[in-house]
């Protein structure tokens, strides 16, 4: 089943403040290429540039919307 885009892409790169103040970034290798990549994709239906952002986020990194 095809959806439809709508005319904006996004782009993830999770991160988190570690316990000395710094902060961690995520950057994710591709399963099925040999190089490494943020979270992206584009928006489906009516959804905001925030739901698709966080869409993504679980369907490609499993990573919780919160």
């Amino acid at each position: 089943m095809k959806t439809d885009r709508t005319p904006f892409q996004i782009l993830v790169l999770p991160f988190r403040g570690t316990t000395s103040g710094t902060f961690e970034y995520a950057i994710l290798k591709r399963s099925d290429h040999d190089y490494w990549q943020g979270i992206a994709g584009g928006g489906e239906g009516e959804e905001s540039p925030l739901e698709a952002a966080k869409r993504e986020s679980l369907e490609e990194a499993n990573i919780p919307v919160q």
